[in-house]
């Protein structure tokens, strides 16, 4: 989990600066071709069809994931996100996606990952998938993650004996 943290906290920190300054930026990255695996996933789309790497094959993609509950981290990247993709020419934010990925997929329905991402932009698809694929699909992407039951309890007060005190 750290791991992701400081790498997604660099991409976005490393997109915001980029958008600060009008100048030209020049990436000087590496190809990393052959050390991660090729993207092939099969999720479930916003409208609730099938949705497989070959609908990004002519694309950048971006992939986050996250849960539509998730009270800050998830919305404060994606709105950063949004925000570095509206500062680039037309030309190129054509040709990237944001994908959306939920861990959460009891409560993320198509419906509502279409709703939550509709608040950030055209370019971010939302993509659910089972809680099967879920475990196959986060070491490929290098991803940790950990489903948390909360639990909630209930104390009921007795009532006051006298000489209680």
């Amino acid at each position: 989990m750290p791991r992701r943290l400081i790498a997604l906290t660099t991409l976005v920190f490393a997109l915001a600066l980029a958008s600060c300054n009008n100048a030209p930026v020049s990436f000087h990255g590496k190809d990393i071709t052959g050390v991660m695996p090729d993207l092939q996933f099969q999720l479930t789309g916003e409208q609730g069809q099938t949705v497989t790497e070959q609908r990004f094959q002519d694309k950048a993609v971006i992939l986050f994931f996250g849960y539509t509950h998730c009270p800050d981290f998830c919305p404060t990247t994606l709105t950063s996100l949004a925000q570095a993709l509206k500062k680039l020419p037309e030309q190129t934010r054509e040709q990237i996606r944001v994908m959306f990925v939920s861990v959460d997929p009891d409560r993320d329905t198509p419906e509502l990952l279409k709703k939550y991402t509709g608040y950030f932009g055209p370019r971010i698809v939302g993509l659910a998938q089972r809680q099967v694929n879920i475990a196959q699909n986060e070491p490929d992407f290098r991803v940790a993650g950990q489903q948390r039951c909360r639990l909630r309890q209930v104390f009921k007060r007795r009532p006051a004996v006298a000489g209680e005190g």
